[in-house]
């Protein structure tokens, strides 16, 4: 196959008829509705136009125009003629809806819908479109085709992604979105906004910290586990822990970490209180240490001690139940001055902590239930501290181990690496592009939807069929059109067209102007009096279905006129697409007058989208840092829609948000038979069951009678009763891009029923060979 590098045979018989200038063609089926046109001075009608009322408005109209270019009728009356209905019901008058606005495809210039562009009627667009689509720069050459293809597909894939990604930006993290800051430092920035200051304070305190027990920060084993492993367990240590009433056993057990008691710990830290002077030295010296102003060991469980120049910018978050005016988020000081902040140790705030108990909280060493003695479990911040070490060292350590813990992936990271970081990361600092409940600014992103979304896709993607629609006939409903308008034409109007048309080959005079406008106002009285037929469903569907068309047209001409009128270099937005991704890549460029300066020279700090400008540089260096410890950002939007999404568009054809985008199915076989897609069923975006069609065979069944209609979920092996877990790990193996009932609304039949099964089979034991 291709994508191995070596090609297939049916690949080579692609390739060989494309070399030919062979292989490809308007679609046929909607070639006999719409016709065919080359130059705008020729159309052969199609059925749409042969079959209907619409023939003699059509040949009046080109009459019209022969005669207004020789000057026989005047402008005015022109352009009454190529707008009957126009008001009603436009489609009986062969009239562009008001949903159509003239842009100019390639291949067509600049030339508004007015003079000889209109004078064979609207539907004659789709054909001279469909034929300026598959002979792009007018050429007979594949080459030129397969080119334009190639550029819309670039087109499509790069704008889809950016439309997607900016509509999912709406409601990206919402709900779980906290602050810009915390969203470009992974949270670290919500452990202090000051984190030059902090991450110097880290590097200063060595080894000191592991940050793998941070979830029991402050336990005074977690220090000794630390000491033994980088052998700063001293003699004068050992000497002060046996001292305090600790046994050998006991301080094995303290320095293995595991299984402690809350004595063993109270008495570990009385310990830690008399190593002084030099004995703290000889200590600090192997931890690589050299925090100023410790007194005694316990002060590495002290924050205030081993932060002595940021201690005072720490903050802990509380989560919201309800985002509130600070989002998912509420940061609270975690010191008042040199002492405990009063904000973390309020009845609510500890009532919301709750009890801590992470893993290894010591126990209080009995071995056996007291039903008479249960006490109620301490609440608040280093709650799992309480009776170990002072009560405001208890509380800050807990609240330090709480903020620590938000960042992704902490207790993996050594701490001289994750120091190292901290000291480099940026802040928002000078921007204001802290967002609302989201992160993106919502108004910004819908007015730049409103700029490039000009597609038929789900708001306002673009599909192929926004370059090749007319070619492909695929968005276009023209068998309904037709039978619509067939439904509500009238021998009435049939007859004054025939009295408009032979009005336009009348021998000129000055009267012929009036003539002529006299039987388009009884056309136009006449559609007025069927459109007054309000109840008639028909009509209602006639004209929506019309002015469909007219956005379709509509946004193909502009599809082509953004991607491809400049298709020889980088056409718009592409360019503005490229240059937002690469801001990132000039972020580490530092250096004087280079990348990241420039940009930030230029930017215009005053409105949004300068300011992030240079936050999108600094969150691309925090990345840059980050990722050398493992953590990474959690700010990239998809750029794709969910898969129930997806599915239900696939399977559908439509949205929940009720946007519908059919594929109106159209192609002839090589017998010159039609054939046509058939839906084998439904997706419900509920239960995310595709219901297949079926009727209840001979003889009913299930309380149904034969014949009728029903659904039935399609299998997927998938578990007989939802949520259990006897269902099979491979039921959605197959994406319903690629699966064939969920695509069997849009693609041509690919597989047998039973009975025409047998019946190929016969049928080419019979014929192949022969043939």
């Amino acid at each position: 196959m291709s994508d191995t590098g070596k090609q297939s045979p049916l690949g080579v018989n692609v390739l060989s008829g494309f070399l030919q200038n062979k292989g490809l063609q308007i679609n046929p089926v909607a070639a006999g509705y719409m016709g065919s046109s080359t130059i705008v001075s020729t159309y052969t009608y199609g059925s749409i136009v042969n079959n209907t009322v619409l023939k003699r408005v059509t040949d009046a109209i080109r009459q019209g125009w022969i005669r207004y270019d020789a000057a026989d009728i005047s402008s005015t009356t022109y352009e009454n003629l190529i707008s009957i209905g126009a008001t009603t019901i436009p489609a009986l008058g062969n009239t562009k809806p008001p949903t159509f606005t003239w842009i100019g495809s390639p291949g067509w210039g600049g030339i508004e819908y007015t003079d000889e562009i209109a004078s064979f009627g609207y539907v004659r667009l789709f054909a001279w479109q469909a034929y300026n689509e598959y002979r792009y720069s007018g050429s007979t050459a594949y080459k030129d085709f397969i080119g334009s293809f190639q550029t819309a597909s670039s087109f499509i894939t790069v704008s889809n992604k950016a439309i997607t990604t900016m509509q999912n930006s709406l409601t990206f993290l919402d709900g779980t979105y906290s602050n810009m800051n915390d969203l470009i430092s992974a949270d670290l920035t919500g452990i202090t906004l000051s984190t030059t200051l902090f991450g110097q304070d880290l590097i200063l305190s060595g080894k000191a910290i592991n940050l793998a027990k941070m979830a029991s920060f402050g336990l005074p084993s977690n220090l000794l586990e630390t000491l033994r492993r980088y052998n700063a367990i001293t003699p004068s240590l050992s000497v002060a822990l046996l001292a305090s009433g600790l046994t050998s056993n006991d301080v094995n057990q303290l320095t293995a970490n595991v299984e402690t008691t809350v004595s063993q710990q109270q008495k570990a830290y009385a310990a830690f209180l008399v190593i002084k002077g030099i004995d703290l030295l000889n200590i600090l010296v192997p931890l690589n240490c050299r925090i100023q102003g410790l007194e005694s060991l316990a002060d590495l469980l002290d924050i205030r001690k081993l932060f002595p120049n940021s201690y005072d910018s720490l903050t802990v978050p509380l989560y919201n139940a309800a985002p509130g005016p600070t989002n998912s988020k509420t940061y609270y000081p975690i010191f008042q001055g040199t002492g405990v902040s009063s904000s973390i140790t309020s009845p609510a705030v500890v009532a919301q902590v709750g009890s801590q108990i992470p893993p290894g909280t010591p126990t209080n060493g009995q071995t056996g239930i007291d039903t008479g003695n249960i006490q109620n479990l301490a609440e608040g911040f280093g709650s799992y501290l309480v009776g170990i070490v002072p009560e405001d060292i208890a509380v800050t350590a807990g609240a330090f181990s709480t903020t620590m813990l938000q960042v992704r992936n902490i207790t993996n990271i050594p701490i001289e690496k994750f120091a190292q970081v901290v000291t480099t990361i940026e802040t928002t600092r000078g921007l204001a592009v802290n967002g609302t409940n989201i992160p993106v600014d919502a108004a910004e992103a819908q007015v730049g939807l409103s700029l490039v979304a000009f597609g038929s896709g789900p708001f306002g993607t673009y599909t192929y069929s926004d370059f090749f629609g007319c070619m492909s006939g695929l968005p276009y409903p023209w068998a309904n059109l037709q039978q619509l308008i067939q439904y509500i034409q009238t021998p009435e109007l049939a007859a004054i067209y025939q009295d408009l048309y032979d009005a336009t080959l009348s021998p000129a005079d000055p009267g012929l102007d009036a003539l002529i406008q006299g039987f388009i106002d009884d056309a136009n009285a006449e559609i007025a009096s069927i459109f007054s037929n309000t109840a008639n469903v028909n009509i209602i569907t006639l004209n929506s279905l019309w002015s469909r068309t007219g956005t379709q047209l509509t946004n193909e001409q502009h599809g082509r006129v953004t991607a491809l009128a400049n298709a020889s270099g980088f056409p718009y937005p592409l360019t503005i697409y490229g240059v937002v991704d690469s801001i990132p890549s000039y972020a580490p460029d530092t250096a004087p007058n280079m990348g990241a300066q420039t940009w930030e020279a230029i930017a215009n700090l005053s409105i949004i989208a300068g300011q992030s400008v240079v936050a999108l540089l600094r969150s691309a260096r925090n990345q840059a840092r980050l990722s050398s410890v493992g953590i990474t950002l959690d700010d990239n939007i998809s750029d794709v829609f969910p898969i129930q999404f997806q599915t239900e568009l696939i399977a559908n054809g439509v949205i929940s948000n009720g946007e519908e985008f059919p594929a109106y199915p159209a192609q002839i076989d090589a017998a010159g038979a039609e054939i046509v897609p058939i839906p084998a069923g439904i997706y419900d975006p509920v239960t995310e069951d595709y219901l297949l069609n079926g009727t209840t065979p001979t003889g009913g069944g299930g309380g149904q009678t034969a014949g009728t209609q029903f659904r039935t979920p399609a299998p997927t092996g998938g578990p007989i009763v939802p949520g259990s877990l006897a269902g099979s790990p491979f039921s959605f193996l197959i994406p319903p891009q690629l699966d064939p009932i969920y695509t069997s609304d849009i693609l041509l039949p690919a597989t047998y029923a039973v009975s025409a099964a047998i019946e190929e089979v016969i049928r080419c034991n019979c014929d192949c060979w022969i043939q």
